[in-house]
């Protein structure tokens, strides 16, 4: 089992890497990209069909998750039958269909051990080394690497810093701790440096939540430099830049502003989130047990001619997985999450809680951003890739 694991270590460096570059500001590489990021999802499900086909038999029994996630899948299909945009609903609902059988029938079956684990860990944290290192060099040829005064380096924008900190921090501190990697440090440095200089409020809330999670539940003593550096994060939450101070300094002068004018700046604070979330309810209270398909997200602000400036999505992973597929798609896509994280940790390995701190911190940020549904991102197949591993180890 390992050797087979071993045979395919490029593929699934591949996969994270192709995903990861195509998040990128440069327009020629991100055309490139786009097509050949779905050549290892394509090459996975070929590995599924084949060993189906030679054996007559699945890799594995279907499991309890198998169950949520099937369900899901045929839901955002059949959504294609009332969807605003049908074939975009069946074309995104395919791209999920690959990350399933990618993740959940060819690299879940093959992690039998611990070591098999850290493996595929090893093969996304290298890969992740390539766009964070090109991100630094970039750093000294500014304005490149600034949108504004915020640091994007190499990627597509500094929010993209965020999310993929926010999935990989845990991860990082754990290889770090319990395997003294040095490596690991030098991209830590990376990381940081990163996520600190792209003002992304987001990722650093998300980054300090999942990191501090593994710290205080594995690392005594790192738990007080845990709170030091949280409330360092706090303290930038609402310094970078004055879009912040605005709000802060309204509330404080409650007896001068009405509330409207409060509710407005923490729009502007929230780069227009509260806007767009408030119109997405409104979409989902229509349609609270359907939703509009799904892969229509990006879709529905010009459908209905609603102005919203700039961003199109609901910049919430709750928010738009219900107004795509409803209540019910909401509880079928997060009920296997929530279970696998407020299920009882029987072991000590302390990568389990590294992985769990994987999952809050890219909940955390998933509440200010969308990405966990859209498998061409930078985020998804390191994220349900660490789900598998999380659900195995704890399986075991």
């Amino acid at each position: 089992s390992l050797a087979m694991l071993k045979n395919r270590r490029f593929l699934i460096f591949s996969a994270a890497l192709f995903l990861m570059l195509t998040a990128t500001q440069f327009g020629v590489i991100k055309n490139i990209m786009e097509t050949v990021r779905w050549i290892p999802y394509i090459i996975f499900v070929f590995i599924f069909l084949s060993q189906l086909f030679i054996t007559q038999r699945l890799h594995r029994k279907i499991e309890g998750f198998d169950v949520f996630l099937f369900i899901m899948i045929v839901i955002m299909f059949l959504s294609a039958f009332y969807s605003i945009a049908p074939a975009m609903t069946i074309k995104r609902a395919g791209t999920f269909l690959l990350l399933y059988i990618s993740v959940f029938w060819v690299i879940y079956p093959e992690i039998h051990s611990k070591d098999d684990a850290e493996e595929v860990i090893d093969l996304i944290l290298y890969a992740s080394f390539i766009p964070y290192t090109i991100s630094i060099i970039l750093l000294f040829f500014s304005p490149i690497a600034f949108y504004g005064d915020r640091f994007m380096g190499y990627f597509l924008n500094p929010n993209t810093i965020g999310i993929l900190t926010a999935v990989l921090l845990p991860l990082i501190l754990w290889k770090i701790l319990e395997r003294k990697s040095r490596w690991a440090k030098v991209l830590l440095f990376f990381v940081l440096l990163s996520l600190v200089l792209s003002g992304s409020r987001a990722g650093l809330l998300g980054s300090f939540i999942g990191g501090s999670f593994y710290l205080f539940t594995t690392k005594r003593k790192y738990r007080f430099p845990a709170i030091f550096l949280g409330l360092m994060i706090i303290v930038l939450m609402f310094t970078v830049g004055d879009r912040m101070l605005r709000p802060l300094t309204s509330f404080l002068r409650v007896e001068n502003v009405s509330a409207i004018e409060v509710r407005e700046e923490l729009d502007v604070a929230t780069s227009g989130r509260i806007g767009k979330w408030k119109v997405m309810i409104s979409l989902i209270k229509k349609r609270p047990l359907l939703g509009y398909g799904f892969g229509t997200e990006d879709l529905l602000f010009r459908y209905f001619g609603i102005s919203t400036g700039r961003g199109r999505q609901a910049f919430s992973n709750f928010i738009g997985i219900t107004v795509q597929l409803g209540i019910p798609g909401f509880i079928l896509f997060f009920s296997p999450l929530f279970y696998l994280l407020f299920k009882p940790v029987k072991s000590r390995d302390t990568l389990i809680y590294a992985l769990k701190g994987m999952v809050i911190g890219g909940l955390v940020v998933g509440l200010f951003e969308t990405w966990i549904y859209s498998v061409g991102n930078a985020f998804v197949f390191p994220f349900w890739v660490g789900v598998v591993i999380l659900w195995r180890l704890e399986k075991r």
